[in-house]
């Protein structure tokens, strides 16, 4: 299986799932607060080239439902963060996205919402920090019109701690700010996995804002 570009946005699985966390809807209009859209892209603008990772805006939610002793359980976790101490290139050309050396970190907050029989229980704050080993990996991408883009394969399948997740085939929007190119891209996926005989749905959206600057 390919792995997934951006392989950090699924490491937030593993590590919400350690807490047996994970939901099923994100709010796109929050998107980190750096979120450019596609509104305005300069169709003179070409993303062909290789480009310096900036950093990545990241909001998350994901969902983990299971049937256990047939009590209903579900837990939601919520993240969003920017990323820190950022590398690598990302290179386009007329049908590939190639990430070279691509790391970076995060500190963050996850919050964790319980519910048993659809009734809320309770909420936790946790505080959680991880960091990207430098990463190359290639997707393929279809140009739809000057400001969108369509990864027809889903492309983001990557193996952690919890089973493989696969990502459903998923579209995404190009914007220059000046010398900036931002890549907005949202993510779902939906997976099944057993453990100890418990069987949970894990559903989940990433909204994510990639950075870049031509590289020099």
């Amino acid at each position: 299986m390919k792995k997934c570009l951006f392989v950090f946005i699924i490491l937030i699985i593993g590590t919400v799932s350690c807490q047996k966390g994970i939901t099923d809807s994100i709010d796109s209009s929050n998107n980190g607060g750096d979120n450019n859209g596609g509104n305005g892209s300069d169709s003179s603008n070409s993303i062909i080239g290789t480009w310096d990772f900036i950093k990545l805006n990241a909001q998350t939610q994901i969902t983990n439902e299971s049937d256990i002793s047939g009590i209903s359980a579900k837990i939601v976790a919520v993240m969003g963060y920017t990323s820190i101490n950022n590398s690598g290139t990302i290179t386009f050309d007329a049908s590939n996205m190639t990430a070279t050396g691509l790391t970076y970190g995060v500190d963050a907050n996850i919050t964790t919402y319980t519910y048993q029989n659809n009734l809320f229980q309770d909420s936790l704050i946790q505080a959680t920090s991880f960091e990207l080993p430098a990463t190359t990996s290639t997707v393929n991408y279809k140009m739809i019109t000057s400001d969108s883009l369509y990864f027809p394969e889903g492309g983001f399948t990557v193996q952690t701690s919890t089973p493989t997740v696969q990502s459903a085939p998923s579209g995404g929007r190009i914007s220059f700010s000046g010398d900036t190119l931002i890549l907005n891209q949202n993510l779902a996926f939906d997976s099944t996995s057993t453990a100890n005989g418990i069987v949970s749905h894990i559903t989940g959206n990433v909204m994510a804002n990639i950075f870049m600057k031509k590289h020099q």
